[in-house]
């Protein structure tokens, strides 16, 4: 048997995504290691080139042109490895996360709060108008007009499908059969495991690696679940979800001191508690939140 070494270019998914084929493949595959393309810098090329010029197989999740790090775009990966690159999408969409958002502030960054960098857009915006906690508990129970959420899932989709033309292997039509019935992910940029063994086993069948070893989340666990956002009742009827959501969040303890946010160990929040930390961090961060811009829309 073939014993095939490989390496993971990609974001925050490199590592499940790593340790996905390593136990798929039960000794046939090696990782040589991984790297994560939003902390690469420029002068770290010689190393990453070094790294991947060694493997037999290079998982490149795709990077576009005009990214600064200009090393890692995968057409120059592509003219410089050949076939041994096999490039994938980032795996990314907003119809399973509602309301769930970043939030940049006046000088740029990123808002916080209890569920770390992102925030949850129906208390931000209830906190922006002067609202009590009481009246944004309601708004939050009512949900988002259905049109509007659908309008999002399908944009989302929309973006994927361009992004990963041309890509050598695709997610989207595995997000488009199972999102309604399952949950494929916890924030927009985080799937579950469900999600990302499939993509691993598609990305092995592209390289030709057999995938010798069934693996379910059980046995794989959640490693991207550090972050899961309320979905309310409301909001998933509209959606047409029929797997279990619930108000609870899972997010990260706060610590403010001076304005200042620290992060904490990670915490369930009741809905309500989540509302109170919002406001306690946002009041904290109000100088910061005079224009603030939304991403994804």
């Amino acid at each position: 048997m073939k014993s095939y070494n490989f390496v993971v270019l990609a974001n925050c998914q490199a590592r499940p995504i790593c340790s996905a084929i390593e136990l798929l493949a039960m000794g046939s595959c090696r990782s040589g290691g991984v790297i994560i393309s939003h902390l690469v810098k420029n002068s770290d090329e010689e190393a990453s080139m070094n790294l991947l010029a060694k493997a037999d197989v290079i998982f490149a999740q795709a990077v576009q042109k005009i990214y600064p790090v200009q090393h890692i775009v995968t057409e120059k990966l592509k003219n410089e490895f050949g076939d041994k690159v096999i490039s994938w999408p980032n795996i990314f969409f907003s119809g399973q996360s509602p309301g769930l958002c970043y939030v940049s502030g006046t000088d740029g960054k990123r808002i916080t709060g209890p569920l770390h960098e992102y925030q949850y857009r129906p208390i931000f915006e209830s906190w922006q108008r002067g609202d009590t906690m009481e009246k944004c508990l309601q708004r939050i129970q009512f949900g988002t007009e259905r049109d509007i959420l659908r309008d999002m899932a399908c944009k989302s989709f929309d973006e994927l499908k361009t992004r990963e033309r041309d890509l050598d292997v695709v997610t989207s039509d595995l997000i488009e059969r199972d999102w309604s019935k399952n949950r494929l992910f916890f924030t927009f940029n985080h799937p579950s495991s469900n999600l990302l063994i499939q993509v691993a086993k598609r990305l092995m069948h592209k390289a030709g690696i057999p995938a010798e070893l069934k693996i379910t989340s059980e046995i794989f666990g959640e490693p991207l679940s550090r972050i899961v956002p309320p979905i309310s009742d409301a909001d998933a009827k509209a959606l047409g979800l029929s797997f279990d959501t619930t108000l609870a969040s899972k997010g990260v303890e706060l610590n403010i001191i001076d304005g200042r946010i620290n992060f904490g160990k990670s915490r369930t929040y009741f809905i309500s508690e989540l509302v109170e930390e919002s406001y306690r961090a946002l009041d904290a961060q109000h100088e910061l939140i005079k224009q603030v811009k939304f991403t994804p829309l």
